[in-house]
């Protein structure tokens, strides 16, 4: 699906693709958590959807409670959700004070699964807000130089990643998914000419 993801915070918060990427659940994730047994394996589907059915329930007697709603998104996530998801973290990041770029840059992604990939005007709003936050995260950088595609405008999406592509730190683990993005768009572009 998407590579991006890789570049999320990993240790942090569950991403979409940290289980397909590792195998196993993030420990820093309580909805991962959660939906394991003691030994490892993982909980039946129906364990898990009556998790978060009881945490929609909670959500209702409790809107206000932006960690929830955030916990509801992963939940969300990992079941597939997307549409769901993005609602859900919607609601936590209106409801943090201050603003959260992790929280945010799971809001973003989520739109952009959600479309199939693509960096919908909501996801690329997300970002920005994230940069204004965090200037040199490479998440909301590599989706924000993705957002040139949609704009019809490759060269500059090929400069943005070159760019953050410089700026990365040795052995940073999301440097090869932006080289190889830049090799895809430089292979498209001269396909097109």
């Amino acid at each position: 699906m998407l590579q991006s993801l890789a570049l999320a915070q990993p240790c942090r918060r569950q991403s979409p693709v940290w289980r397909r990427r590792t195998g196993q659940a993030n420990p820093a994730d309580p909805v991962a958590v959660a939906s394991n047994h003691a030994d490892g394996t993982e909980a039946p589907a129906d364990s898990f959807e009556a998790l978060i059915a009881q945490l929609e329930i909670r959500l209702k007697d409790n809107p206000k409670d932006a960690k929830g709603w955030g916990l509801l998104g992963r939940s969300y996530v990992a079941m597939g959700r997307m549409d769901d998801a993005a609602k859900s973290f919607a609601s936590a990041v209106e409801l943090t004070d201050p603003p959260d770029a992790d929280l945010i840059g799971e809001y973003g992604e989520t739109l952009v699964a959600a479309a199939g990939g693509r960096v919908v005007p909501a996801a690329e709003a997300a970002f920005k807000q994230i940069l204004a936050i965090q200037p040199d995260d490479p998440r909301a950088r590599y989706y924000l130089a993705l957002a040139y595609l949609e704009k019809d405008d490759r060269p500059g999406a090929i400069q943005a990643l070159k760019t953050l592509l410089a700026s990365a730190p040795p052995k940073a683990p999301w440097a090869d998914t932006v080289f190889e993005r830049i090799r895809s768009e430089e292979h498209t572009s001269e396909l097109q000419y």
